[in-house]
């Protein structure tokens, strides 16, 4: 709008000084400037409806998100443009497992079912536990709450990637710990809530500067 704003501006200042001009030259100039104001205002429409269409997307996945939360008895809730599933670690995993059970797989297959609805948004998993330390019998495997909620985020993501075809670049997985409480650690209630594994989905769109350039993606260092 304000390049708009600016060219229009511009184009006032501009045409009192065509008049000096040959009739050919002021002519071009002057369709010169009405092809930019035309350029920018289909810019201005085009990103318009880009916005539209992403709220409106934006509604429907929180209306799918409701629904499957409903169905499966866990938390959704939206923060900011992301919108998450809060799956308590007892639907999913045996203690000190990182091992997705078959109600954790069953669910997953929903929530993937969802995922592939939306292409515009990536998915970050995130593995939270309580603060008490890992059992002697499970150090074998998990020495810390950090390497047992990583382990639990990562095998979501494997699962959703290997059985569920969700594509792998749309997704990543990351682990807290106990470091990332949503409630007290003082009474089993709240650490039972801190046992947590989170789903987000991140929309990946962004409303560009008009005139931005798209920039090409640059390989990754080797």
């Amino acid at each position: 709008m304000r390049k708009l704003t600016v060219l229009l501006v511009i184009s006032v200042l501009i045409l009192p000084l065509l008049v000096g001009c040959s009739s050919k030259a002021k002519d071009e100039r002057i369709a010169t400037l009405e092809s930019q104001v035309a350029d920018l205002t289909s810019d201005l429409e085009q990103a318009r409806r880009a916005r539209e269409q992403a709220e409106q997307r934006a509604a429907a996945l929180q209306s799918d998100l409701d629904s499957l939360a409903k169905k499966l008895e866990i938390t959704m809730e939206e923060q900011e443009q992301n919108k998450l599933l809060r799956i308590p670690d007892e639907l999913m995993f045996s203690s000190g497992s990182a091992t997705i059970n078959q109600s954790g797989k069953n669910m997953l297959g929903e929530v993937s079912n969802i995922v592939d609805k939306y292409p515009e948004y990536d998915i970050r998993v995130e593995g939270h536990t309580d603060d008490k330390q890992i059992l002697p019998e499970f150090q074998d495997r998990f020495r810390t709450n950090w390497e047992l909620s990583t382990a639990r985020a990562t095998h979501v993501v494997r699962h959703m990637i290997n059985d569920r075809s969700v594509d792998p670049k749309r997704i990543s997985a990351v682990g807290y710990g106990e470091y990332r409480p949503i409630a007290t650690n003082e009474t089993p209630e709240g650490r039972s809530q801190n046992r947590r594994v989170e789903i987000y989905f991140v929309p990946q769109f962004e409303i560009k500067p008009i005139g931005e350039q798209e920039q090409p993606q640059q390989e990754p260092p080797l």
